[in-house]
């Protein structure tokens, strides 16, 4: 299951929900990911989010060639990094991996975006804008 949001101006976050044994073809699937991102990432200026449970799908060569950062480092499942947060912009964004508060076999992944701060409001303060997912 893959799901697509453009947010902001150029931003956009992809979903996604790879089963541990999927009835479709891993690699049409990977292809299918591969070409949407080339796509958007080519034709903007663009915030790239790939974000999900993979369950073990090895995303290395979208990494590789769009230029992508795995932002999870540890382990979500066990001794595994199933859970996903790519991004073209790594220096936007810290996450950390925690137990979940709802029952799970995963731990929570909590992203936080950090907009610094750019421009004096009308009264003279400056404005910035901070966000938080968990995943």
């Amino acid at each position: 299951m893959v799901s697509w949001l453009r947010f902001w101006f150029n931003d956009l976050l992809c979903a996604c929900y790879h089963p541990p044994r999927p009835k479709y073809s891993t690699s049409e699937f990977l292809d299918l990911l591969d070409r949407y991102i080339e796509h958007n990432i080519l034709a903007q200026d663009v915030c790239f989010i790939l974000a999900g449970d993979l369950n073990k799908l090895n995303a290395k060569q979208l990494e590789v060639k769009h230029g992508l950062t795995q932002m999870v480092s540890s382990s979500t499942r066990g001794k595994s990094v199933l859970d996903v947060f790519y991004t073209t912009r790594p220096d936007l964004f810290y996450v950390e991996v925690f137990r979940s508060c709802v029952k799970s076999d995963h731990y929570a992944v909590g992203i936080n975006l950090s907009i610094k701060c750019a421009e004096e409001s009308t009264n003279g303060s400056l404005e910035c804008v901070a966000y938080a997912l968990v995943i």
